[in-house]
């Protein structure tokens, strides 16, 4: 990419890497195992964020002038693109079964949409600034989303309800969440040079990593840990 890569994603196989170009206009899918380039997708925009979906081999991107586009895969096929905000979309994932695409806005609100049309089927409004990631968990019961203000959001997927507002990161902006694999725990990373780790039966901080020297930033391989 010339100029900044503004997000990466892994398959779920692990086989590929996707890579989001802010300037060059393409994402880029890498093979893990050769480090070659086996395709370049046109975006017609610079691109924010890109997410795999765990079930194929589709790829989205969020885009700089607010669209969300969906492509085949590596054949480069253009799927749907839809106007999901005015604003660049940088918070963008699949649900574990492939199904739904979340997509965060500058507004703070939450839009889901159907992996398969396009359509939009829901969205959930619990922020009040820009959200930057979103994260879905691996049991498909919760989405995260991580916002401007150092709050991070906790939604019950069945019902669209914000069940809580997760406070750690002193009022500084999240960048990055990601649960565990058995979806217990969530890490969150921000502009405060903290990770925390946060039990989810109890909502609050079990862990603080704070020996980073900068702001925690994000890339947007987010596999389960631990």
């Amino acid at each position: 990419h010339p100029g900044p890569i503004a997000g990466t994603a892994l398959s779920s196989a692990g086989m590929t890497l996707a890579s989001a170009g802010l300037q060059d206009l393409h994402v880029r899918l890498w093979q893990t195992d050769t480090l070659e380039e086996v395709s370049a997708l046109n975006a017609g925009a610079g691109v924010t964020g890109v997410a795999c979906s765990p079930v194929d081999r589709k790829v989205a991107a969020g885009l700089v002038d607010g669209q969300i586009v969906l492509w085949g895969g590596e054949s480069g096929e253009r799927i749907w693109a839809v106007k999901a905000d005015q604003d660049r979309i940088w918070a963008i994932t699949f649900s574990p079964d492939g199904r739904t695409l979340a997509a965060g806005t500058r507004t703070g609100l939450i839009k889901l949409f159907d992996a398969e049309s396009g359509k939009e089927r829901a969205v959930w409004s619990g922020h009040s600034s820009r959200v930057w990631n979103v994260a879905y968990a691996p049991d498909g019961r919760y989405l995260a989303s991580a916002d401007d203000e150092g709050l991070i959001g906790l939604w019950d997927t069945s019902t669209g309800d914000c069940i809580a507002l997760l406070n750690g990161h002193s009022g500084l902006r999240v960048r990055q969440v990601v649960f565990s694999a058995d979806s217990k725990w969530l890490l969150s990373a921000g502009f405060d040079q903290t990770a925390r780790v946060w039990d989810l039966s109890t909502r609050k901080v079990i862990a603080t990593l704070a020996d980073h020297s900068s702001q925690c930033m994000r890339d947007n391989c987010a596999a389960p840990f631990l």
